[in-house]
């Protein structure tokens, strides 16, 4: 009888270990100097509002169209005015119409009570390094973070154009709920995780005193499903919806990887098509060059990270195809190009 007390006890134990909740510390979160590989998946078919305690979620049969690397460093390049940064990130910042941000950072304070995201830095077109600060700061959540934990965020930065007369304000709020725990599952690995649900609104406007002119638009309002498992540093996986006129649409997804190569190009191994895309990165035009006979030509797109197809063409095997991208805002883009047998995805980034 007392075996079989002990036998119950331990498979009790057992349970119990396997479906424990964690907590999420400063310790979880971005480390200086790691690199982190994300693949990035643009499908739509799955569910994010499917969560709740003990969940198991399963998304093993992502596919990536491409990768990346996120590295997080301590050095403030001295340009920018973020005395209280501990870790910096480097990513492509969105043109503004005529307006482009070259060599972006984000900053960011993580301490044992908070991760907030300070502001921006980036080389603006005409004005050279500029500065961003958040004030007051954007907070993505409180620290340490444990299920069913919510807070909210108001964030605020200010911009001005001297020589134009021109002032940008930008405003924030970030709504945060950490709505389930459990198990995730990727390509990558299956991991013990907390799930927070965050959501976005903003209102940005722009002025010119001098004119008596005044500009406002309020963001379309942004849901991100992020999943955070202990010593990772980033979510494990991170999904993305926005909701335009009233429609949520999906966004991207990313999840942390291996690094498949270690080329500009990621190929689809799924079935490849051998092509050659340079230069890469880009500036005003892309030559492409399909390395094997396709017959009538393939179907090639640019696609942009919101999913809209902005190129569209039928390129050949006997010579190379020159586009022009001297339209095409300095970013980020995905490159498809596909016969009725093989395909090939591949990152394209334009900068200038």
């Amino acid at each position: 009888m007392r075996n079989i007390n002990l036998f119950i006890f331990a498979l009790l134990l057992s349970c119990s270990v396997a479906t424990a909740q964690i907590t999420i510390t400063n310790t979880d979160l971005p480390q200086v100097g790691v690199d982190y590989v994300l693949s990035v998946d643009t499908v739509t078919q799955f569910d994010f509002t499917q969560t709740g305690a003990n969940h198991s979620w399963d998304y093993s049969t992502l596919t990536p169209i491409f990768q990346r690397t996120d590295t997080y460093t301590d050095e403030v390049p001295p340009v920018y005015d973020f005395p209280d940064a501990t870790h910096v990130h480097d990513f492509n910042a969105p043109a503004f119409g005529p307006v482009e941000i070259a060599n972006a950072f984000e900053f960011f304070r993580i301490t044992a009570d908070a991760y907030e995201r300070l502001g921006f830095g980036g080389e603006v077109t005409q004005l050279g390094a500029q500065s961003l600060s958040n004030n007051p700061v954007d907070t993505l959540f409180t620290l340490p973070l444990n299920y069913q934990d919510q807070g909210t965020s108001f964030s605020s930065a200010e911009f001005s154009i001297a020589f134009l007369g021109v002032f940008v304000r930008t405003e924030q709020t970030r709504t945060y709920n950490v709505d389930g725990w459990g198990s995730l599952t990727t390509p990558f690995g299956t991991f013990d995780v907390l799930r927070v649900q965050t959501e976005i609104t903003g209102y940005d406007t722009a002025s010119a005193p001098a004119f008596q002119l005044e500009f406002g638009n309020t963001r379309d309002p942004q849901t991100i499903y992020s999943w955070y498992a202990p010593e990772q540093g980033i979510p494990v996986m991170e999904a993305t919806s926005t909701t335009i006129a009233g429609i949520p649409t999906p966004g991207g997804i990313q999840y942390q990887d291996t690094l498949q190569t270690s080329t500009g190009i990621w190929d689809d191994v799924r079935n490849p098509l051998q092509v050659n895309v340079y230069p890469n990165p880009a500036s005003d035009q892309l030559q492409v060059i399909l390395e094997e006979a396709v017959g009538k030509g393939a179907l090639m797109e640019i696609v942009n990270m919101e999913g809209q197809v902005i190129y569209e063409a039928t390129v050949g095997s006997s010579s190379a195809s020159m586009i022009n991208l001297t339209t095409f805002p300095a970013g980020t883009y995905v490159v498809r190009i596909s016969t009725q047998e093989k395909n090939y995805t591949g990152k394209l980034v334009i900068d200038r």
